[in-house]
């Protein structure tokens, strides 16, 4: 038994060290810990400073499928009436409208195949009669220009057709 109470001293006195060293390395890390959790909060607080200008109002910019125009030009139609000795004069500049990552496609089609764009909208408006030109939206001239269009340029399609200005007179 003498053995073991001359290791009893050694043994509480190792506790007693490894305790020590313990509680020193503790109260450094709580202390890192807190240097840590304050940093934290500053830089959630502050910021990571401004948004740099590419990056601003990115809602607000312009989606690649949103509608965009493309002018197809001026018209000017004469149609004859045979019926009543008379003639009608169009005026008109129109557009069309389609996504706007299918600008860039159309305008070299365009290019290519402007005048029998151009021939298509002439000859398809030339068949209308009065009535049809009096229309109070103008759908038959829309679904002719249309029709003009996509018989010479298939892709890519286009979604509507507007017009800048648009004047009819008979003579």
């Amino acid at each position: 038994m003498p053995a073991a109470s001359t290791h009893a001293p050694q043994t509480a006195a190792y506790i007693r060290n490894v305790l020590r060293v313990f509680l020193r390395l503790g109260i450094g890390m709580i202390r890192s810990g807190i240097h840590i959790v304050a940093i934290c909060w500053l830089l959630t607080a502050l910021g990571c400073g401004e948004v740099p200008m590419q990056f601003r109002d990115v809602e607000n910019l312009p989606k690649p499928t949103d509608p965009a125009e493309f002018d197809l030009g001026s018209f000017d139609i004469t149609i004859p009436q045979d019926n009543t000795n008379s003639t009608i004069m169009l005026d008109f500049h129109a557009y069309v409208i389609l996504p706007k990552y299918q600008i860039e496609p159309f305008q070299a089609e365009f290019d290519l195949k402007q005048h029998r764009v151009r021939n298509g909208i002439i000859l398809n408006i030339r068949e209308f009669s009065r009535s049809q030109l009096n229309e109070p939206e103008l759908e038959s001239v829309r679904n002719a220009i249309a029709k003009g269009v996509s018989d010479a340029i298939a892709e890519p399609k286009i979604n509507a057709v507007g017009f800048y200005h648009f004047r009819f007179l008979e003579e």
